[in-house]
């Protein structure tokens, strides 16, 4: 349909009464979607794409509050994305705020005729189509035609404005020390774990002795901004490698490399410009080269492989000089062996090597292949293809696999995360055989023999111990590769008790504060924390204020939402402020521990509710003085 066009001609499909609704507290129909732009994103939580277009949709949201309701429609590939649980730890991962639908049997993407991962299409207030587009990119031409629509609608009196009257469900993402870690990494010289805490947006840097947390690289504030090791900014880090005292970091989220030279706690970008690669690209200067998704890292000579997963390719960076150069594949999803120049990957995840041959978890068609790195072949060692999985232990032909995403190498041995299987399997290269080494294949975090994992996928070795980032158990597993007994890792000092290994929980869901009558405009908000004789705040702890305001308050910048990290008390915040009710909302998670027992850390979480009232004879300042209460 024209972009042109902005009212539609043929009524879209309503949503089907059995379809399992996420993220939200009822189903919704779209008879009373009428008066309102409707924007469904069809999409499938294991495809990169996707992930590229969540914070297009976002950015869509808060532009026009009260006019565009977002819904997702995920339609998943593979059999554990059809399972709502998983979805909903996707919802949970990737920060979604919308509405989802499990359209696990594809029905509204047959009826709305999509054909590929993701698929945005646009309904007017009538409930009929505009627009729709495959593809990523969709903030621009998106913004345009909503924005044409609005004003169409508007002229008509066909447009409410009025804000819709559902609310999120009650699952929230609970507090935990790690969240959604990705990858990690063994370093054997000086007997220490790197850990990839993802949505925390930091490094781990943990003692494998004492297992103590030794060092955070990063503020835990989502960003991009080199220098100072613990201010520095990360977005959704993956991958590392370490080199010459040098850790390698693959930034996902920020399409980029960076370097932590740990010694000196600094942190350098060495490839890409923190912008997504829209156009396919062969070779540059690292640091004016854009990449896409870049997921995994492996090291082999004065070479750095990257597994440029939203590209799928596998690139390589010179260590010696800095450029940087597409290596394997040409672009096309798809399995295809041979020549390096010819040869297809599909969102390459995962990455190990024996320094002759780079082994890649070719996720999205659920392979293990290998690159000689002399003679430059590729070839598939097992699997299947884009559609063609599966949990099958055997001899290579007949093994599958489900989104494996994380390998390690040893002893002619591979080491692989199956993902969606939630299992660890080993591959032996020398018979040519694979077998399941622990995981019973159902989602969940369980210790002992064959143990759980949930979706796992970031592999160590470490002698006769296996480590395993276990995304959605937001936990660091062990497997003993001697007795096969699966343990959690227990980091001290990294807001869990050394003691019982758990992290105690408590306090205040809501706290309503007293009304605030202020100035309407520009304010500073002052938030005091006053914590009972005896506590401390745990400074090595991913401690965050978030102020955001669901009705009205504007925070400076004209921004609705802030987070703050390892914020410091009393925290001044600008707010500008209206005429008029409106409210505030504060999260407070908060680490804290007992000045006489520091090695015990405790969790509270509280959500302080100010509502305000903007008017002439009101006051010049915010305060806002807590003093969390059930502590200790």
């Amino acid at each position: 349909m024209s972009m042109q066009s902005y009212e539609g001609k043929l009524s879209a499909p309503d949503f089907p009464e059995d379809l399992e609704w996420l993220n939200v507290d009822r189903p919704l129909h779209l008879r009373e979607l009428r008066g309102k732009v409707v924007l469904l994103g069809f999409w499938a939580y294991c495809r990169v794409s996707c992930l590229s277009i969540l914070p297009e949709l976002k950015r869509l949201e808060r532009k026009y509050p009260s006019e565009l309701v977002v819904v997702g429609v995920h339609s998943g590939k593979f059999s554990q994305e059809t399972q709502g649980e998983n979805i909903r730890k996707a919802i949970l991962r990737f920060e979604i705020e919308h509405p989802v639908i499990n359209d696990a049997d594809m029905v509204l993407w047959s009826r709305y005729g999509v054909k590929v991962w993701p698929t945005a299409v646009l309904l007017d207030p009538l409930g009929k189509v505009v627009w729709s587009m495959a593809g990523q990119d969709i903030y621009e031409p998106f913004d345009e035609l909503i924005s044409m629509v609005v004003q169409t609608f508007e002229k008509k009196r066909r447009l409410d404005r009025t804000p819709l009257s559902v609310g999120p469900d009650a699952v929230s993402s609970p507090a935990t020390a790690l969240a959604f870690p990705g990858k990690l990494l063994v370093d054997p010289i000086l007997n220490r774990l790197f850990v990839s805490d993802s949505n925390h947006h930091r490094i781990l840097v943990i003692g494998l002795e004492d297992q103590r947390l030794q060092m955070t690289i990063g503020s835990g504030m989502e960003g991009f901004s080199d220098g100072d090791s613990s201010c520095c900014e990360f977005c959704n880090p993956q991958g590392l490698a370490l080199v010459d005292g040098l850790l390698y970091v693959a930034d996902a989220g920020n399409h980029a490399i960076r370097a932590v030279n740990i010694e000196m706690n600094t942190v350098v970008t060495v490839a890409g410009t923190g912008r997504q690669a829209k156009k396919p690209a062969h070779a540059g200067a690292g640091k004016l080269t854009s990449l896409n998704v870049p997921w995994d890292l492996a090291a082999a000579g004065h070479w750095l492989y990257i597994a440029n997963a939203g590209s799928h390719q596998i690139w390589r960076l010179a260590l010696d000089t800095g450029r940087i150069e597409a290596f394997a594949g040409t672009g096309e999803e798809a399995r295809v062996d041979g020549p390096v120049e010819q040869a297809a990957f599909a969102e390459p995840s995962g990455l190990a090597t024996d320094g002759r041959r780079l082994y890649v978890a070719d996720s999205e068609t659920s392979s293990i292949r290998e690159i000689d790195l002399q003679s430059r072949q590729v070839r598939t060692i097992v699997g299947g293809d884009l559609f063609d999985f599966g949990d099958v232990d055997g001899s290579a032909a007949t093994t599958r696999l489900q989104h494996p995403m994380g390998l390690a190498y040893h002893d002619n041995r591979l080491y692989v995360a199956d993902t969606y299987n939630n299992k660890i399997k080993l591959i032996d290269l020398a018979s040519q055989t694979c077998r399941t080494l622990a995981g019973s294949g159902q989602s969940g975090l369980e210790d002992g023999i064959p143990g759980g994992f949930h979706e796992p996928a970031g592999l160590g070795l470490s002698g006769e111990k296996l480590y395993v980032a276990d995304t959605n158990t937001s936990a660091v597993r062990t497997l003993d590769l001697i007795t096969g007994e699966v343990a959690t890792l227990h980091v001290q000092g990294l807001e869990e008790s050394a003691e019982t290994g758990e992290t105690e929980a408590t306090g205040d869901l809501i706290k309503d504060m007293p009304l605030q009558t202020v100035l309407p405009g520009p304010v500073t908000l002052s938030i005091a924390l006053d914590l009972p004789a005896g506590l401390a705040i745990n400074p090595t702890a991913a401690n965050t204020v978030r102020v955001f305001s669901p009705n009205g308050a504007i925070l400076s910048a004209g921004l609705t939402d802030r987070t703050i990290s390892r914020p410091t008390f009393p925290l001044l915040v600008v707010v500008d402020v209206p005429a008029g009710p409106s409210e505030l909302l504060i999260d407070l998670p908060l680490y804290y521990y007992r000045l006489d027992k520091q090695r015990l850390s405790y969790f509270k979480r509280s959500r302080l509710r100010v509502p305000i009232f903007g008017a002439a004879d009101g006051q010049s300042r915010l305060r806002v003085h807590y003093r969390p209460g059930h502590l200790g």
